[in-house]
């Protein structure tokens, strides 16, 4: 739960010796009149929350030159001259380069007329 994500005894012993809890870019959060657990109550649902509206990111799968060029009924040197040129992006590891297929879905989309 929300132990999983905060600190708890560092908000334990914040509160006991009455920190001043900070924000980042210096702004400053001050708690007052709360009890401990509604706190931690408060923070829970406001992290139940955020965790509730997030998508999750599609995976983009990586493929060859040449599975690419499957994909696309394209020859291996039409995709590689399209690596040249930039209009498709890829990516090395080695000497092997792989393209994602959301990068090639959005090369599609961006020269659509």
């Amino acid at each position: 739960m929300i132990e999983d994500y905060l600190d708890i005894k560092f908000l334990k012993r914040a509160w006991d010796n009455q920190y001043k809890f900070k924000k980042m870019y210096k702004k400053q959060l001050i708690i007052e009149n709360i009890t401990m657990e509604e706190m931690v109550d408060i923070f829970g649902k406001m992290l139940d929350e955020k965790l509730k509206n997030l998508k999750p990111t599609p995976k983009s799968e990586l493929l060859t030159q040449k599975e690419a060029a499957a994909m696309l009924k394209v020859t291996p040197k039409t995709i590689d001259n399209w690596i040249e040129s930039c209009v498709l992006p890829a990516y090395t590891c080695g000497n092997r380069t792989y393209i994602k297929s959301e990068d090639i879905e959005n090369s599609l989309v961006r020269k659509k007329i």
